[in-house]
């Protein structure tokens, strides 16, 4: 939001959807549509352009840019077909049911009164269904998108898709299904007024907020009616309103909070946030070993202080039904399925302090120095202490298990710690606190026991207050070891003139160039000189600097040209030295530009390890370059203390991040096997590797091209530069000259549409094509990376069983020979098979999940939207449908967007079929069946039952009982047969202007040979609005909203 005043402006909104506010009224300015798109406002002597720009808020009203100074057309009473253009425009459907386009722009839609639909096009657009039932599409761009309300001002059936882009969607009274598609988008269900309508809101592909909108209480006989909220994929936030809703995160990390009501919660793959809210509520999947949590609980919980123990004996209890947790205000929680209700409770005692157990081993007061402690820790515990006075030092006994990695970590006043055996041994330390007070220390027992923290002031004088915590480690993220990499390793130095405390680097020329001694370069045996210059090549090709060699002739000092990288190989190991532009630097830790840094990567080293590509030489010229650059090391690796660590300085002990190795890091100490925690091949990297990449970037800037075209990357490859040489590392073979061994490498891709492809190997692999996953390639574990922001669309396994899993946009994915496991992830995925469509046999089990049994193996497919044979290319949902069957218990099932046949048998069920052609059928009970959309038949069976058609041309037939039906958008069949027709039904939204019909079985009258005239005429009756049949047998037909009986003389079926 821009708020604009006096003068000659200029404002450029951006991406998103932009609000300028203008401080005159709209009467007082001229608006002018430029030839370029922008909109110049002039008032007076002052004159303003705007470029995207989408809403202007004046004094007296909100105009969007379209409204205000675009195309105009207006349409008629009757359906009206406009289009626009590439400018932003106006276009207002009026009556009638009309067809508009916006094309190009940030256009405004109006549809008006009517069925409308609406297509915006490019551009950040407005659009506005008015009164009716209509379909309404953003298409590209960041849209805002009202459905309007329904037709006649009241109960409307609307449909609304954001398309790419971050959209807002809002619904308004009536039974809306909103689809927010690809990006980061808001829908909002809106409030429907006395009685609950169903909303169905789809997230799509993004984090996306969906909210019911449902604020007006509803009436007691609506409660069950509440909205159906699906995130679909990313990281999504779901909130319900006053009714019953259901909430369905799909996959990633969401956030779900049913409002009030008894709803229904899902949180689907990732670890989801349930927030606790008045109702009582069923938690379908909550599952806190996979990082399930609950929050807003304090309002909840019941006062006091109560054990674990005795809060599950006092609220927690078993049924047929789940189990059940009693909250404080007479609400509850239903658990569904094997819940750990210990860690449930867990995380309701650690919520709030109203209900947290004290533990044995909170400090209560000063901990003595020593084994004799009186303070015994768990792991997962907090501990807030205090350094009084000179010397003061804490002990805290704690029980370890063997093999585990504990994360120790401490905030507060600079301290020291240490771990102790039950001997007395130092077995860890860390005194890295730096400047900021804070310290993490990993320790791995070699045997499980008892061991001894001892907190201490650094250099034994700091004191104050401190909090220290011991969890069981996690991975670090690649962001905490890049800018340990970057900075922290250096700022914690302890100064030296020659060392210096603070980060540093290399001032570069105007293109990222830095300036080499090439004469000690070519003083380098041969194969030493083949190294250095490949490894140079690596790092230019992931950061924006440039090695440039030049002789000592060369310098120009004024114009920045001087030595400032040489090479020598004349030291024992690998190294770099540094000499800094200002010789008489503070001690305070700062930026320190680099004058000369000198890379040694000794003989000895080469003499041991050899100098082909996948060696640890190679490794080291990556390290020292890197060091060169300005990267420290990926830990601490030794004890700053002085002090020594007795048991071993390994993995484990002298550790600081939980992924501390090659895969993650060439400025690791630490191979892939050296790391106990993690699963990878021990592998040379050949590459700058995550952490690294972001650590170089974040100092010189990225590389802005990379192989941005179609790019393939392992077997026949078109990558070119370094790009091309991973290729045929990747690929492997035996290549004594060069390499030949397992090697690990980062793939780095700034766009096209690229692959990998794995079809030179006949090994088990996996292929992983999201942003910052490892993948296991040619036979090795976690060898190929893929760059946090690097997009790869496609994989192509080989002839083994692989596994490929796509990402967030559409991949196609060729699993080959083998039983392959292909899963889509997000986006509009195709799984590929070089074989006709007539030689693979497809099916499809209760979970969504297909099987593909073909010539080339038996493969399992998931999140997969289309099927590309030699032949042709077929919605997977063509090939097999899903089959689910109930039980005699009250069932909820959902099925897929594809089609499915679901059958809930005995109980009162909940069934919905969701997107695709469904067939549903209820069973005994009353039974609420929801078709979704596409082409369903919906049969209730026994029982009083609620049906749904939704969206499409739907079947439905109550069965026995009194049953409610409504079809939906699309010309719908309701069926009525005399062996099935026992009780009372009622049709709640028969529309004769959309097509629909109603099949009648001649048996009801006796099977006489009756015109549909006849019909009418000797069965029906009117009372109030409504048409009621009243057959033979007592049953009846109620058809609400017709009063006409013969309006519907061309709408009955006669079977």
């Amino acid at each position: 939001m821009r708020d604009i005043h006096s003068g000659n402006d200029v404002v450029d909104g951006g991406p998103g959807y932009d609000t300028s506010v203008i401080g005159v009224a709209s009467t007082s300015v001229t608006a002018t549509l430029l030839q370029n798109g922008d909109i110049q406002l002039v008032s007076g002597a002052d004159t303003i352009t705007f470029r995207n720009v989408e809403l202007f808020r004046f004094t007296d009203v909100d105009l969007t840019g379209a409204a205000l100074a675009g195309p105009r057309q207006t349409g008629t009473a009757s359906g009206d077909s406009l289009t626009g253009d590439a400018r932003p425009d106006y276009i207002d459907g009026r009556g009638g049911n009309d067809t508009l386009s916006g094309l190009g722009g940030n256009d405004e839609l109006v549809g008006g009164n009517g069925n409308d639909s609406i297509l915006g096009g490019d551009g950040n657009d407005a659009i506005d269904g008015g009164s009716g039932d209509d379909r309404l599409d953003g298409g590209d761009g960041d849209d805002l998108i009202n459905t309007g309300t329904g037709d006649g001002g009241t109960f409307g059936i609307d449909e609304a898709r954001g398309g790419a882009g971050n959209d807002t969607l809002i619904g308004s009274n009536g039974k809306d299904t909103l689809y927010g598609d690809e990006g980061n988008d808001r829908l909002n269900g809106g409030d429907d007024l006395d009685t609950a309508d169903i909303d169905y809101l789809y997230g799509g592909a993004g984090d996306d907020y969906l909210e019911s909108g449902q604020t007006t209480a509803v009436q007691a006989g609506s409660q069950e009616f509440g909205d159906r909220l699906y995130g679909n994929d990313g990281n999504d936030t779901l909130i319900g309103g006053l009714a019953d809703d259901t909430l369905d995160g799909g996959s990633g990390n969401d956030t779900l909070d049913g409002g009030a009501g008894d709803d229904v919660l899902i949180g689907s793959a990732g670890a989801d946030v349930f927030v606790l809210s008045s109702g009582n509520d069923t938690i379908v999947d909550f599952n806190a070993a996979e990082g399930d949590t609950l929050q807003g609980v304090d309002a909840f919980m019941p006062a006091g202080r109560w054990t674990a123990d005795s809060f599950m004996k006092t609220f927690v209890s078993y049924g047929a039904d789940g189990t059940v947790l009693q909250l404080a205000d007479g609400s509850s929680i239903t658990f569904l399925g094997d819940v750990d209700m210990s860690a449930v409770v867990a995380q309701l005692q650690l919520a709030t302090e109203t209900t947290v157990v004290e533990g044995e081993g909170t400090p209560l007061g000063d901990a003595e120095n020593g084994f004799d402690t009186q303070y015994t820790i768990e792991v997962g515990d907090s501990v807030t202490g205090s350094l009084g006075f000179f010397g003061d030092i804490d002990w805290f006994r704690i029980d370890l298990e063997e093999g585990q990695l504990y994360d120790f970590a401490q905030s507060g006043v600079g301290m020291d710690i240490s771990i102790h055996s039950g001997s007395g041994a130092r077995v860890a330390g860390n005194n890295d606190s730096g400047f900021g007070g804070d310290f993490q220390l990993y320790f791995a027992p070699q045997e499980s026991g008892t061991y001894y923290i001892e907190i201490e002031g650094d250099l034994r004088v700091s004191s104050g207050s401190y909090d220290m915590s011991v969890t069981v480690a996690a991975p670090d993220s690649i962001n905490s070891i890049a800018g340990h990499l970057s900075d922290d390793y250096w700022n914690s130095l302890p100064y030296t003139e020659e060392v210096r405390s603070g980060p540093r680097q290399f001032e570069t020329g105007p293109n990222g160039e830095i300036y080499y001694d090439s004469a000690s370069l070519l003083a380098l045996p041969l194969e030493q000189f083949e190294l250095a210059i490949l490894a140079m090549t690596a790092w230019e090709s992931y950061a924006d600097v440039v090695f440039v060699g030049i002789t000592a002739e060369d310098e120009n000092p004024e114009a920045g040209i001087a030595i400032e990288l040489e090479f020598q190989n004349t030291g024992p190991g690998a190294f770099t030295n540094f000499t800094f532009v200002d010789e008489d630097p503070d001690t305070t830790p700062g930026l320190e530009i680099i004058d000369l840094a000198t890379v040694n990567v000794g003989q000895d080293v080469i003499d041991e390890h050899g100098a082909r590509l996948d060696s640890f030489s190679y490794l080291m010229y990556l390290y020292t370059l890197g060091r060169a650059l300005g990267l420290g090391n990926a830990g601490f690796y030794d004890d700053r203390n002085g002090d020594p660590i007795e048991s071993t300085t390994g993995f484990g002990y002298s550790t600081y991040f939980y992924n501390d190795s090659w895969q993650t890091s060439v400025m690791s100490a630490f191979s892939q096997t050296d790391n106990l925690f993690i699963d990878a091949t021990e592998a040379t990297s050949v590459s700058p590797m995550m952490a690294d990449i972001m650590a170089i970037q974040s100092i010189y800037g990225a590389r802005q091209t990379s192989n941005d075209g179609d790019t393939i990357y392992g077997a026949n490859s078109t990558a070119s530069g370094y790009g091309g040489s991973l290729s045929f590392m990747m690929r492997g073979g035996f290549n004594p000259p060069f390499y030949g061994g397992p090697v690990a490498m980062t793939l780095y891709d700034t766009g096209g549409n690229d692959t990998i492809d794995a079809s030179f190997s006949d090994a088990d692999q996996t292929i992983r094509l999201t942003g910052g996953s490892f993948s296991d390639i040619g036979g090795y574990t976690g060898n190929v990376a893929i760059y946090l922001d690097t997009v790869i669309e496609n994989a192509i396994g080989g002839g083994g069983n692989d596994t490929l899993l796509g990402n967030a946009v559409g991949n196609r994915l060729e699993g080959g020979a083998g039983d392959d496991v292909i899963d889509g992830g997000g986006g509009t995925d195709t799984a590929v098979y070089a074989i006709g469509s007539t030689e693979a046999e497809v099916t499809v089990d209760e979970d969504g999940v297909f099987e593909v049994v073909s010539s080339l193996g038996t493969d399992t497919l998931a999140n997969i939207e289309f099927v590309a044979f030699a032949d042709k290319t077929v919605r997977i949902e063509e090939l097999a449908r899903f089959e689910r069957v109930g039980g005699d218990r009250s069932d909820i099932i959902f099925g897929f967007d594809l089609g499915d046949s679901i059958s809930g048998l005995g109980g009162d069920d909940e069934l919905f079929g969701l997107a695709g052609d469904d067939i549903i059928s209820g069973g005994n009970g009353a039974d609420l069946i929801e078709g979704g959309r596409g082409n369903d038949i919906l049969f209730g069976d026994a029982g009083d039952d609620t049906i749904y058609g939704d969206a499409g041309q739907d079947s439905l037939n109550g069965g026995t009982g009194d049953d409610l039906l409504t079809g939906g958008a699309g010309a719908d069949v309701f069926v009525f047969l005399a062996e099935t027709e026992t009780g009372s039904d009622r049709i709640l939204d028969f529309s004769i202007a959309d097509a629909d019909r109603i099949a009648l079985d001649s048996t009801l009258w006796g099977r006489a040979n009756l015109t549909t005239e006849e019909v009418i005429d000797q069965y029906a009756v009117v009372v109030g609005s409504s048409t009621v049949f009243v057959f033979d047998g007592g049953q009846s037909v109620t058809i609400d909203g017709v009063a006409n009986p013969m309006s519907l003389v061309d709408h009955i079926d006669i079977i």
